[in-house]
């Protein structure tokens, strides 16, 4: 029955046993929405079988009526496992699936920084903040000068947190403060 799967499938992800708790899941899978697909996928990635696990995000993905948004997932799973290639072609099919998504750009825009592809990063920023409503646009600003910061981008952080300040209607003084901690850090 379902309610005896559930508790193989808990008992297994508990004790670290993904390959069983794939094949519960697989099982399950049937009945079941996308989500589940993508469940099966993170405990087959764990359980060694990258191949296979690839195969279920890419179905989980290729299915989701939110398609950008399901890459969006894998990609993040991706990147939290330190899996960069299969990170970026997550995020590739993400902004495929459609290309007016800010929210993606400025994903792979954080990826591409993380991965020291500074141009890369650089104009998926551009690209976000161009699509991006005013609102969405200071917290983007405001996270990629955190993570030009975080890199060691100071010049580049200051610049971007200058660049911001006329969006910046409610935070100018958190902005004006970034700016002053990037001339600091940058000598």
């Amino acid at each position: 029955t379902r309610d005896a799967r559930s508790h193989i499938l808990r008992a297994a992800e508990e004790a670290g046993l993904w390959e069983l708790a794939a094949e519960q899941l697989e099982q399950m899978a049937s009945t079941q929405n996308e989500e589940t697909l993508f469940r099966i996928g993170t405990n087959l990635f764990r359980a060694g079988k990258s191949e296979r696990a690839n195969e279920k995000f890419e179905k989980y993905a290729s299915n989701h009526p939110r398609r950008s948004q399901a890459w969006l997932k894998v990609a993040a799973f991706y990147d939290n496992h330190i899996e960069p290639k299969q990170a970026l072609r997550a995020y590739d099919a993400a902004l495929a699936a459609e290309p007016e998504n800010w929210k993606a750009l400025a994903a792979r825009s954080a990826h591409h920084l993380m991965q020291g592809r500074l141009e890369d990063g650089l104009t998926d920023f551009e690209k976000a903040v161009g699509k991006a409503n005013n609102q969405s646009r200071m917290n983007l600003y405001r996270q990629h000068i955190e993570r030009l910061q975080r890199i060691g981008q100071h010049k580049l952080a200051r610049l971007a947190a200058k660049e911001a300040l006329p969006f910046a209607s409610q935070n100018r003084d958190g902005f004006l403060r970034l700016i002053a901690q990037a001339e600091f850090a940058s000598g």
